[in-house]
Formats: C-alpha cells, sequence, structure tokens
C-alpha cells in the first residue's frame, strides 16, 4: 500500500509540473518545456520549509526532526535558498520548548544564518503547518517552495495537498505561480 502511495504521489508532482511548465511556456510563447533541474537552478527563488517533528520531553529534539536537519543542511548548501521556515509550535508542553524554536538553534548551530530563518511557531499539525507557513512568506517574491521532511511525512500524511490547498487559497501566493518541490531522503522528487 505504501509503494502505491509513493507511486501516486510522485505520478501528482509530476502532472503539477508539468501543468506549471506548460503554464510558463504559455506565458513565454516558448515550445520546450522547463525542466526539473533548471528551476531548481533557481535557488535564490527559494524558500526551504522544514517539517518539525514531535520534541521528546526533556527538551531535545527527536531523531526523525534530527535527520529532517540534517537534510535541510544539506539542501541549503547545495541551494543556498532566499530563507528557510522552520514549523512547529508546542505540540509536546513537557518539551517547554516549540518545534521551530529548536530547529532554529540548530540550523544556527550548524553555520546557517539566523536572519534567512523564519519560524512558524504556532502550528500543532501539517494542516496548520502549511497554512501558516503560507501567510508568513506571502509577501515574499519566491519561485520554488521545497518542503524537507522525512519521506513517511508525505506517504503518511496529506502534506502535498495541504501545501497545494494553501498555496492556492492564499492569492498573494498562488499569484506568483510557485512550483511546490519534496526533498526527502537527500533527494528531489
Amino acid at each position: 500500500m505504501k509503494k502505491l502511495i509513493i507511486v501516486l504521489i510522485i505520478l501528482s508532482l509530476f502532472i503539477i509540473g508539468c501543468n506549471k511548465k506548460e503554464e510558463k511556456n504559455n506565458d513565454n510563447g516558448d515550445d520546450n518545456m522547463v525542466d526539473k533541474e533548471e528551476i531548481i537552478e533557481e535557488k535564490e527563488d527559494s524558500i526551504l520549509v522544514v517539517l518539525g517533528n514531535w520534541m521528546n520531553d526533556d527538551g531535545t529534539i527527536s531523531t526523525k526532526m534530527r535527520t529532517r536537519l540534517e537534510m535541510t543542511v544539506e539542501a541549503y548548501n547545495k541551494l543556498k535558498p532566499k530563507y528557510i521556515v522552520v514549523t512547529g509550535g508546542l505540540a509536546n508542553t513537557k518539551a517547554g520548548i516549540t518545534e521551530a524554536d529548536a530547529m532554529y538553534e540548530y540550523l544556527v548551530n550548524a553555520g546557517i544564518d539566523g536572519n534567512i530563518i523564519i519560524k512558524e511557531d504556532k502550528s500543532v499539525s501539517t494542516y496548520q503547518n502549511a497554512n501558516f507557513t503560507m501567510k508568513l512568506i506571502e509577501d515574499i517574491d519566491f519561485k520554488n517552495l521545497i518542503i524537507v521532511s522525512t519521506i513517511e511525512h508525505f506517504v503518511n500524511y496529506d502534506t502535498l495537498k495541504y501545501f497545494n490547498d494553501a498555496c492556492l487559497n492564499n492569492t498573494k501566493v498562488c499569484s506568483k505561480k510557485v512550483n511546490i518541490m519534496i526533498y526527502t531522503n537527500n533527494t528531489y522528487i
């Protein structure tokens, strides 16, 4: 069942990407389709969105969150995005720290400039991650929204749907014709 879901996600991304490429080509009058590598090369116009994970009761980050943050550092080094959004509120009150605050500290300690990190620290679900993030980034000029998380976040949840719907429901973001991509297990999908 999980393999079927992964195939459906990849197929959906391909269809979404083709539709966006056709729209872009129709705007330019160019019949050549833009491939994913060309989109990713527009890195200065990218925003990485890192999805949080339940904090340990003692306020430390979970193994899953550490994996997501390691992927974020790798994606940052490859892309040098305009901004990074770290998402997650105080889902575990015993931890005493929001997921976004913990991720911010990790990324700054990994050498990423804190001035490019935006904290979305109110959400307690993936649905809220998507909607609250769109509100925070609606006034930023960007072309690529790259969601960074571990694979199960895309297989077990409607993560891509949440972000796509949040993008479409925010008229400022939607008007930018944003490419939504996934960065998971150190690869783009």
